[in-house]
């Protein structure tokens, strides 16, 4: 019953589900963590939210290809006979991933929460600087 061509994605998907859940605890637990040591580092007021996004979520993209590719080699090795490639199931922990860095990370960056200030006045006042610096 279904589709054929989608009946491998199913049984990928159906093995790894729990996949799916991992990517909220490690940005959980690194968010609890980041809290834990902006407060007892006595970080700067402006700083705390960026320092909690970067406990919250360095390296959890790159590093679980990284350690399924070594650890895939390894076992590999030693059992030339095994077929689970756990690379197959990287995409079921990676579809969480970039929602959690988008929503949870645009929040501790305080992304809309404040009007962004120009970096430089609007024009009109340009000129009217430039225009009293020139008569003195």
């Amino acid at each position: 019953q279904g589709c054929a061509r989608c009946e491998p994605l199913r049984e990928t998907l159906g093995e790894s589900w729990v996949l799916l859940f991992i990517p909220a605890l490690v940005v959980g637990f690194g968010v609890a963590l980041g809290t834990v040591i902006v407060r007892n580092m006595d970080c700067p007021e402006d700083f705390r939210r960026g320092a909690v996004a970067a406990v919250a979520f360095g390296n959890s993209t790159g590093l679980p290809i990284i350690l399924l590719s070594v650890i895939y080699s390894g076992v590999q090795a030693k059992h030339p006979d095994l077929m689970l490639d756990p690379m197959a199931y990287l995409p079921s922990y990676l579809i969480l991933y970039p929602m959690l860095q988008w929503s949870i990370g645009s929040w501790l960056f305080g992304v809309g929460e404040e009007e962004p200030q120009p970096l430089l006045p609007p024009p009109t006042e340009q000129r009217a600087h430039r225009s009293s610096n020139s008569e003195e």
